[in-house]
């Protein structure tokens, strides 16, 4: 097992990077709110 993989949080990412419209809830915030860390972690968007 590959110790430095990190596929959920990869796909998070990516999912984040995707161009789309946040109509659910509370998307529509798009991560205001969100802990700091976890913002640095996925990146901006």
């Amino acid at each position: 097992m590959n110790q430095n993989l990190a596929p959920l949080l990869e796909l998070m990412r990516d999912y984040l990077h995707d161009d789309r419209a946040p109509f659910y809830m509370p998307g529509h915030k798009r991560g205001c709110g969100i802990d700091p860390e976890f913002a640095a972690l996925m990146g901006d968007r």
